[in-house]
């Protein structure tokens, strides 16, 4: 084991091994061409900030983006007060959480066993005099220094395959993490739940590409490794870190938009974590397009929420412990019942919500995460605190209806039908069909869609998280059409529908609209996805632009996830047979006896 920085010695901003100067048979990697190309996006950039926009434009596919996206260090955003102390990252890849931790201003540590990983990661924080990256392997890391903060983001996992550590591997790897805490240090874990909730629905195991692989316990000592919840606590508890928080990274640990604290993860009549739980399936980027799952997890998540299951079948935890209860009582304690994080637009509208406990009700704290400069676009964004609306998420009521067999357009029609008279309610206008819908409403109705719609405890459709408005009229059918066809492209997967019914999202709302009276025409259409790009040009970009035919193409050809119908699997005609069930059971016996088998 060499001490840190004693036995380490500077070479082109890294810290090598001063005795050989190499991590030998370090084997992991992402390929060569795939980290020649994100070394690439990095090296062009002027700007190498966490929110910056040339390599957020660099983005190709979801595995770029865990590494060039501002998503990926939302998950530790709710620990950045302690962050701005002393931290030590343990498999630093290519720099992404890196990089925010050194804008956070503490001292940062960045341990990767890569050399080349290493260079891109001293690449993306060559101007941040507070980091230190070190080429090393944690297992031979030991800092003379001790640490305010250890984080092991996505790396536990690997620790049998890429570690020289010999027996229990990952004990060997918390140990070693353990060591470098402070006397109340925190270490920092993220890992995936292999008995994640999504893996029960038959999504493969993210490294192996199984379905069923971690809820049948196949991993082995040559294998990579995830551990259930009870699993990773006492291996915790053997490296000497008895108390332990966990956190719920929202759809996954890869790029969390939401974070449950462990209050927020349990039923309570104060707070809805079950909306937020289901929401965040649809957001899934790790979430194959050919894989369909075996049932609707947007509803199995509600009846997981209300059992109090939360926490157990989460697809993944940030787990936060430490040796005495009294540093993780800011955890234990808080009155935070979730975060949301909305990076993935331009820099001046990145904002953090946290739903926080006040009294008898819950509030949304809202603030701006950076001082860029709102761009010369015709949208105002607002961020401000509110009150938590309490009630059913209207959205939600469209999940139970897709996912009721043999649903129908006529279905979805009623379900639209409320949230259109709550629209025309809110744009001063009579009833359907009374009014042109090319009428212009007031920009401030730009946000009134199902999904910050919510059916109060009263009966009635209130709106919420009114952040954007556009500074013009929109006509009617544009709000229509993009509240209906966002809510439908949000739901994951849907049960067979009557025959007959479309399931084109763009076709099937101009049909559910058409139940309303609102028939939308193709120059509705034509308008409604010109309009839309501009918009989302505005919000991400900070600029205008016209649609590309890759962008309408994708509009166009959404679709519905069907999943096959339910069915009971049969037995072999052997087993529901009695008499020769009973004869085949008589065989066998004589064959154990006759063979020895017991």
């Amino acid at each position: 084991m060499r001490k840190f920085p004693d036995h380490y010695i500077a070479e082109n901003g890294l810290f090598f091994p001063s005795q050989d100067r190499t991590t030998a048979d370090f084997a992991y990697t992402d390929g060569e061409a795939f980290e020649t190309r994100i070394e690439g996006v990095i090296a062009s950039a002027r700007d190498r900030s966490l929110f910056s926009s040339e390599i957020s434009a660099g983005i190709w596919d979801w595995r770029s983006a865990c590494h060039l996206s501002p998503v990926r260090a939302n998950i530790l955003r709710p620990l950045q007060e302690v962050c701005r102390r002393r931290v030590l990252e343990l498999g630093a890849g290519c720099g992404i959480i890196t990089r925010y931790l050194g804008e956070l201003g503490g001292s940062v540590v960045a341990l990767e066993g890569s050399a080349r990983r290493a260079g891109v990661t001293r690449l993306r924080t060559a101007d941040l005099e507070n980091v230190s990256v070190v080429c090393d392997r944690i297992e031979d890391f030991d800092a003379r220094e001790k640490f305010d903060v250890v984080t092991m983001i996505g790396v536990l996992q690997y620790a049998r395959l890429y570690s020289n550590c010999e027996g229990r591997a990952e004990l060997a790897l918390l140990r070693n993490a353990t060591r470098q805490l402070d006397e109340d240090g925190i270490l920092v874990i993220a890992i995936q739940n292999p008995l994640g909730l999504k893996y029960f629905a038959g999504f493969a195991e993210p490294n192996v590409g199984t379905p069923y692989y971690g809820i049948e316990g196949r991993y082995s000592p040559k294998t990579i490794v995830r551990l259930g919840l009870r699993e990773i606590t006492s291996l915790l508890e053997e490296a000497g870190l008895n108390n332990h928080v966990a956190l719920l990274p929202l759809p996954d640990y890869h790029m969390p938009t939401t974070i449950l604290s462990g209050k927020g993860a349990l039923p309570t009549p104060l707070f809805s974590g079950k909306a937020l739980l289901a929401q965040a399936v649809g957001r899934d980027r790790a979430r194959p397009d050919w894989s369909v799952p075996a049932f609707s997890l947007e509803r199995a998540w509600d009846a997981v929420y209300e059992n109090g299951l939360a926490t157990e079948l989460a697809n993944a935890w940030i787990i936060v412990a430490s040796r005495n209860a009294r540093t993780l009582s800011f955890l234990q304690e808080t009155p935070h019942f979730a975060w949301h994080y909305s990076v993935e637009r331009h820099p001046a509208y990145a904002t953090a919500k946290c739903f926080t406990r006040q009294g008898d009700r819950i509030t949304v704290n809202s603030e701006y995460l950076t001082g860029h400069a709102k761009p010369a676009v015709p949208i105002t964004h607002t961020c401000e605190n509110s009150t938590y609306l309490l009630g059913r998420l209207w959205w939600s009521q469209l999940v139970e209806i897709l996912n009721t067999p043999g649903w129908s357009v006529r279905d979805l029609g009623a379900w639209a039908k409320r949230w259109l008279d709550a629209l025309c309610e809110q744009a001063g206008f009579d009833q359907l069909g009374t009014f042109p819908l090319t009428t212009g409403c007031p920009g401030s109705l730009f946000d009134l869609t199902p999904m910050n719609c919510t059916e109060t405890p009263e009966g009635r459709l209130a709106f919420f998280d009114r952040e954007w408005e556009v500074e013009s009229s929109l006509p009617f059918h544009y709000l229509a059409i993009r509240g209906i066809f966002g809510s439908l492209v949000n739901i994951a997967s849907c049960a067979p529908p009557t025959p007959g019914t479309s399931l084109n999202i763009l076709p099937l709302t101009q049909a559910i609209l058409l139940q309303q009276g609102c028939d939308i025409r193709d120059e509705h259409l034509r308008h409604y996805l010109e309009h839309e790009f501009r918009v989302q040009n505005w919000v991400i970009k900070g600029t205008d632009g016209t649609p590309t035919e890759h962008w309408i193409s994708a509009i166009k050809e959404a679709r519905l996830i069907v999943r096959l119908p339910q069915q009971v699997t049969q037995a072999p005609p052997c087993v529901r047979n009695p008499p020769l069930r009973q004869f085949m059971k008589k065989i066998l016996n004589h064959s154990r006896r006759l063979f020895g088998a017991t």
